[in-house]
């Protein structure tokens, strides 16, 4: 893709993302080209952060596939979608030193959401999330649009334990 037009679409597409994001209670810790990572509650306490982050996803789904049919109709090109969740304890704060400062996630959740995201390609689907973050997001009030499939025991690369797959959005 040309540069200008790989810039337009860029951000074309964290323009949707942040106001998204914003809507659920989401704060934005990082972009990296077309990827984005999302808290739910690492920053400001929130006892609805699973059922934020599933509504987030649903959210996220419809306005990214509403933008790309647009695109695509105007003759251009949009980013596929891959939206994965966990939710758990994570540590974050400012890193760095030298000149060089960061805010940063770490944990397991963060790795885990990291290797869920690349499990939509294996899955061909666009949003996924664990079994258990699904549980806690219904038990904070949150109702899938539409039904959610469940595939047990799923081999996702990366992690050594087989995870319970609650499909989102396919």
């Amino acid at each position: 893709m040309e540069p200008n037009a790989l810039i337009e679409l860029l951000g074309e597409y964290q323009g949707i993302v942040v106001a998204v994001v914003h809507r659920h209670s989401g704060s934005i810790t990082t972009f990296l080209g077309d990827g984005v990572m999302v808290t739910f509650g690492a920053i400001r306490t929130n006892p609805a952060s699973a059922a934020d982050a599933l509504r987030c996803a649903d959210d996220l789904v419809s306005e990214l596939q509403t933008w790309s049919e647009r695109r695509r109709a105007n003759g251009g090109s949009a980013l596929g979608i891959g939206i994965g969740v966990e939710y758990g304890l994570v540590t974050c704060g400012a890193i760095g030193g030298g000149g060089r400062l960061e805010y940063a996630v770490i944990g397991d959740p963060v790795n885990r959401a990291a290797k869920l995201q690349n499990h939509t390609k294996v899955e061909k689907v666009r949003s996924l999330t664990t079994a258990e973050t699904l549980e806690r997001a219904k038990a904070q009030g949150y109702v899938p649009p539409v039904r959610v499939g469940l595939h047990r025991g799923r081999i996702v690369a990366g992690i050594s334990t087989p995870v319970n797959i609650a499909i989102l959005s396919g």
